[in-house]
C-alpha cells in the first residue's frame, strides 16, 4: 500500500518548488515528480526513487520529501544522489551537475546543519 500522506506531501511541495528554485536562477524546465524509479539494466530491479526531479540543461535537482527529516534521511539522500549519478554514467546519459535538496515541513536545527 503507498504512503498516502507521502504521496500528498510530495504534491505540495512539487507545485512550488520548481518557481522558487527558478527564482535563484536554475531555470528548470523539466519537472518529474510522483517518485522516479531507476532499475539495474542487468537485474531488472529497483535501485533507487527519487520523490521530485528538477532538471535543465546542466543541472538536476533531486528532491526528497520528508515532513521531518532527520540526520539519517540525510546520509541516505546523499548516497542515492552518488548512485543515481554512477547509474547515469553506466548508461551514457550526458553528464550533468547534481544538486540534492531535502524538503520537509519542519526542520530541527541539527539536520540544518
Amino acid at each position: 500500500m503507498q504512503n498516502r500522506f507521502g504521496d500528498l506531501a510530495e504534491h505540495l511541495v512539487a507545485l512550488g518548488i520548481a518557481k522558487r528554485f527558478n527564482k535563484l536562477g536554475y531555470d528548470f524546465d523539466t519537472y518529474v515528480s510522483g517518485g522516479v524509479k531507476m532499475k539495474d539494466l542487468k537485474a531488472n530491479e529497483i535501485i533507487l526513487q527519487i520523490d521530485l526531479l528538477l532538471e535543465n540543461h546542466e543541472t538536476i535537482a533531486a528532491v526528497e520529501v520528508k515532513a521531518k527529516p532527520v540526520i539519517k534521511d540525510v546520509e541516505n539522500h546523499l548516497q542515492r544522489i552518488q548512485l543515481y549519478s554512477l547509474e547515469r554514467q553506466k548508461r551514457g546519459d550526458k553528464q550533468k551537475k547534481i544538486i540534492g535538496v531535502i524538503a520537509g515541513a519542519i526542520f530541527p536545527d541539527n539536520v540544518k546543519k
